[in-house]
């Protein structure tokens, strides 16, 4: 895998991720299968990346998020032959930040155990599946959020 200061061109994209801030804390979820992560998830047929992080966040961390700023993506090629998917060999995941968005009560509807907030330093030693690609994501965004605040 490898990360990307901007979308692909011309890559399909399979999935959305989101880095939720809130006074330099990051909003994470516990997801029953993939546990800490970030809230996100499969693009729906039908619909397009945005609205996709939208419903994503909506039922994985119950925030409904009104200001996304691009964040990258994260290149994914299957080096294995694997059985037959909906999924190409070579695809994105798009990631944004989201700094505006307002939380509602949690309730467990859907896959995700809870959310909270953490440092977002902490966050490789908490996510099972970190990728060393990822802390190059990460960083990049802790950045973009660190001008955006600096900006209000």
């Amino acid at each position: 895998i490898q990360y990307c200061d901007n979308a692909a061109p011309g890559i399909p994209v399979t999935s959305v991720h989101c880095f939720c801030f809130k006074q330099e804390r990051l909003l994470v979820i516990q997801h029953e299968s993939r546990g800490i992560d970030l809230p996100g998830g499969h693009i729906e047929e039908g619909e397009n990346p945005l609205e996709a992080l939208r419903r994503e966040l909506n039922e994985e961390a119950a925030v409904e998020a009104t200001n996304f700023i691009e964040a990258g993506s994260i290149l994914v090629k299957q080096l294995f032959q694997r059985a037959p998917s909906r999924y190409p060999d070579t695809a994105q995941i798009l990631l944004y930040i989201c700094t505006l968005f307002k939380e509602r009560p949690f309730n467990i509807e859907y896959e995700t155990r809870g959310r909270r907030y953490i440092a977002p330093e902490d966050l490789p030693d908490l996510h099972k599946g970190w990728n060393p690609v990822l802390s190059n994501a990460l960083q990049a965004a802790q950045k973009k959020y660190s001008q955006l605040s600096k900006k209000s």
